[in-house]
């Protein structure tokens, strides 16, 4: 059994290895077979990067979000204080 997991795993080793056209003829990397385009290296556009959130909005929404705690805390005071008193 061990010379078959072996057998297979050089084979396996072998097709990586040597790549094989359909014809059977390995081609050379360097070489480019007559339907190929040459790989041109372009560089890729840079995306343009987010602009970030205007400092105007970001102390509006903290202060909505602080207003929102403090609504919620005043809320659960008014809760507890009427479950107290029944």
């Amino acid at each position: 059994m061990s010379t078959e997991t072996l057998s297979a795993e050089d084979a396996a080793r072998n097709a990586v290895e040597t790549p094989v056209e359909k014809n059977g003829v390995t081609e050379e990397p360097g070489v480019l077979s007559q339907g190929q385009a040459p790989i041109q290296n372009a560089q890729p556009v840079p995306a343009e990067a987010p602009r970030p959130v205007p400092p105007v909005w970001q102390f509006g929404l903290a202060g909505v979000a602080l207003l929102s705690a403090l609504i919620m805390l005043w809320m659960r005071q008014m809760s507890i204080n009427r479950w107290r008193r029944k």
